[in-house]
């Protein structure tokens, strides 16, 4: 008997930490799948950290970026200056901006970038949205300006949104970004969110697969140059990742559980 397929589930029953912690799970396994056959010869997926759009001068960028995510800019990182952790003794203190959870974590969150062997340059975006996004307007600004900038210099992208539109995004992410570039779009009423894949080029397309809580995880194109791409699946890498969160979350998702500070 086969397995059941990986469905899309409600993650508005979690709280952001959760679908971080889903989050930061799901793009490394859809990197091995990747990196484990789906990417022909002369192709390599590789995690980074989602910190703004892809230009063409961005391997020439004085930063090493850490196993651990932590970004170093160029220069002596030695010496023997003590941390503190106690507030600086100054004059004045003033507070300027308090950020959300949901930012905190958006802030933090991985993308997926496909690289080409033979010069290292990215040639394609994953990016899965995370509720700091889509949790005001300026976010959604931000992010949909970071993925069509990376269009602008030819790169494509894959979007997957799990998450419900709200005001901030009243026609989901995808919506957002073909307002950007000009061009309408309603989701259907039963089907909100959604995977799609951008191909640039001469001609720019959006692939897109509307979805709904319960429907299974589908399979996506993931363009590699204008005429090429991957059919990237993702129900298997989904439920592995899904594993991941812990019993006590597996159970909120399926709702026999309460999250905490619900009833």
């Amino acid at each position: 008997m086969s397995e059941p397929a990986a469905t899309v589930d409600d993650w508005t029953r979690v709280d952001a930490g959760t679908f971080h912690d889903f989050h930061q799970t799901w793009i490394p396994q859809l990197k091995l799948a990747l990196n484990g056959g789906l990417l022909p010869p002369g192709y390599y997926g590789h995690v980074e950290r989602s910190f703004g759009a892809v230009s063409a001068a961005e391997n020439e960028a004085d930063l090493l970026a850490l196993e651990d995510g932590t970004t170093v800019y160029g220069g002596d990182q030695g010496g023997g200056t003590a941390v503190l952790e106690a507030p600086p003794q100054v004059s004045e203190v003033t507070d300027l901006a308090e950020v959300s959870e949901s930012e905190y974590y958006a802030a933090r969150a991985s993308r997926l970038a496909i690289r080409r062997e033979i010069d290292h340059r990215v040639v394609a975006l994953l990016e899965l949205a995370s509720p700091g996004n889509k949790d005001r307007p300026a976010s959604v600004d931000r992010f949909v300006s970071k993925l069509t900038e990376a269009m602008e210099d030819g790169v494509h992208v894959v979007l997957i949104d799990l998450l419900p539109p709200g005001r901030p995004d009243p026609a989901g992410l995808h919506g957002a970004m073909l307002e950007a570039l000009g061009r309408g779009y309603e989701p259907p009423a039963d089907k909100p969110l959604c995977a799609v894949g951008y191909q640039v080029g001469p001609r720019w397309r959006a692939y897109a697969e509307p979805l709904a809580v319960g429907d299974p995880l589908p399979t996506v194109p993931l363009f590699l140059t204008p005429e090429r791409y991957v059919p990237l699946p993702l129900g298997s890498s989904y439920k592995i990742a899904r594993g991941g969160i812990g019993r006590f979350w597996e159970e909120v998702l399926d709702g026999t559980r309460d999250a905490p500070g619900r009833s």
